[in-house]
């Protein structure tokens, strides 16, 4: 949105120097990243062999997925506020550590209740890497460089969660689904010793979260439950059941009144992380739908093989791959504000441009639209974050990064379960499946909507020439601030 003030030097003394750009800290940022979101879908084509193999039912190895997406859904803006109270190195030392080590021991795991248990820690680490990664990032360079390093992690995280299904199915087929979590071992292996090379340490200690902290975490996880299950059970028990979501109000109520929460909601009243984070909740709703419907129609509609509906999707990430660098540079030199709002006009188009879903499509006319999707997301991504981690302080910048990193993670788990209530409400037909498309092109168009209010209401704002001496935490740091 804004850019960060001119800070002009006191006139008795030179400006400090500028902080160096650490891009290897952002590499790491972006692979570990890459690695939590790798783990969402990885496993998804591995269950029916792991239901087999282990001697379970359908319903409870459902678990296995859905145990590890919870924690990390509901644990990330809590673990935001914690990681801002801790040392950063020790942090990462215990995210990533624990990481490596659950996977290990779901790949490991002698039967279900030890394979559900060990994936439900993995989610618990996940939470905290997802809260730290565009953290570590931010804080690794200058504000001048906010919108490439941003781009990273928003590239990333997305490339790992659409790659998970097809690496998944090549470990399957080659060396089995165990294979499906003992692959980031190694990878941890080999970031844990970078990042401690390359993370500053802090002069905090390190210490294990409080009860309020808990407390906080319940309500999130209480208000996410009903939401998802309000969505998830009104296709097939009734709509009535739709009215679960609102058990979410009091559970954020409470949540509202905890003290330890404070500079969370300081966080949301800052217009640039406010129109940010909301942003980003629905362009990833809007997102997540897309990315639910394509497959389906792809196999059902257009009859194609899963190797082909593979390739076909990938046409999104690859452009994703291509344009970040272009949106990170873009809001750097630009401004990330009218960068992002480009991208959620491009996603927007692509969105229209897949919904009449025609049945004389071939696999090649849906992949260039979804290669325009691919484009906007990555102009949108980066620049979306940069913006509100430009206005965070550094002693939030784990809390900004957990509000938006929980928003994105509410949409993408949001994005499947409101897409199958909108088609199943037509039978699950095509014309169920335009439906949902329809309401992802309205979620979409939103995220633009809301990007563009927000400029404006920048534009409108009275800049002063100089910018005073303001106790609010909230205003946008001095790059000095960074060194």
């Amino acid at each position: 949105m804004t850019q960060s003030r001119e800070i002009t030097p006191p006139p008795n003394g030179p400006a400090e120097p500028r902080q160096r750009n650490s891009w290897a800290v952002v590499l790491t940022a972006g692979l570990i990243s890459f690695l939590v979101m790798l783990e969402i879908n990885v496993v998804h084509v591995a269950l029916p062999v792991i239901q087999q193999e282990l001697g379970t039912t359908q319903g409870v190895t459902q678990w296995v997925a859905v145990g590890y997406l919870l924690p990390a859904v509901i644990l990330v803006l809590p673990c935001g506020r914690w990681l801002d109270q801790i040392d950063r190195r020790a942090a990462y030392a215990f995210a990533v550590g624990g990481f490596g080590l659950t996977s290990l021991a779901a790949g490991a795991a002698p039967g279900i209740e030890a394979l559900i248990t060990a994936r439900v820690l993995q989610g618990v680490f996940a939470s905290m890497i997802f809260a730290m990664a565009p953290a570590l990032a931010a804080l690794a360079v200058r504000a001048d460089a906010h919108g490439r390093a941003m781009s990273v992690i928003a590239t990333m995280g997305p490339l790992g969660a659409i790659t998970g299904p097809s690496l998944g199915g090549f470990l399957l087929d080659t060396i089995g689904w165990r294979a499906a979590f003992l692959v980031v071992v190694p990878v941890c292996a080999v970031v844990l010793p970078i990042g401690l090379r390359t993370i500053p340490a802090t002069d905090k200690a390190f210490r294990l979260p409080d009860r309020e902290w808990l407390l906080a975490a319940g309500l999130i996880a209480v208000s996410v439950g009903a939401v998802l299950g309000g969505i998830s059970l009104a296709p097939t028990r009734g709509a009535a059941w739709v009215l679960l979501s609102l058990l979410a109000v009091p559970a954020l109520v409470l949540w509202h009144r905890l003290g330890t929460n404070r500079p969370v909601l300081d966080l949301l009243r800052t217009r640039e992380i406010s129109v940010a984070t909301l942003a980003i909740v629905t362009g990833s709703l809007g997102y997540a739908m897309l990315a639910f419907i394509v497959p389906f129609f792809l196999l059902q509609v257009l009859g194609t093989s899963a190797a082909v509906a593979g390739l076909t999707v990938l046409a999104y990430p690859l452009a994703m791959a291509v344009f970040a660098p272009v949106g990170g540079t873009l809001a750097d030199r630009w401004a990330p504000g009218p960068v992002a709002l480009v991208g959620a006009l491009l996603v927007a188009a692509s969105v229209l441009l897949v919904q009449p879903l025609d049945s004389d499509w071939t696999p090649a006319d849906l992949a260039w639209r979804l290669a325009v999707g691919g484009a906007g997301t990555a102009l949108f991504g980066g620049p979306a974050q940069a913006m509100a981690m430009r206005a965070a302080p550094r002693a939030l910048a784990a809390t900004a990064a957990g509000a938006l990193q929980s928003g994105r993670m509410l949409g993408f788990t949001l994005g499947p379960a409101a897409a199958t209530a909108v088609w199943a409400a037509s039978d699950h037909s095509v014309a169920g499946m335009r439906n949902a498309l329809t309401t992802a092109l309205v979620i979409a168009t939103l995220t633009a909507v809301v990007l563009a209010v927000g400029l404006w209401l920048a534009a409108r704002r009275t800049r002063p020439a100089v910018a005073p001496a303001v106790a609010n935490p909230i205003e946008v740091m001095p790059e000095k601030a960074l060194d």
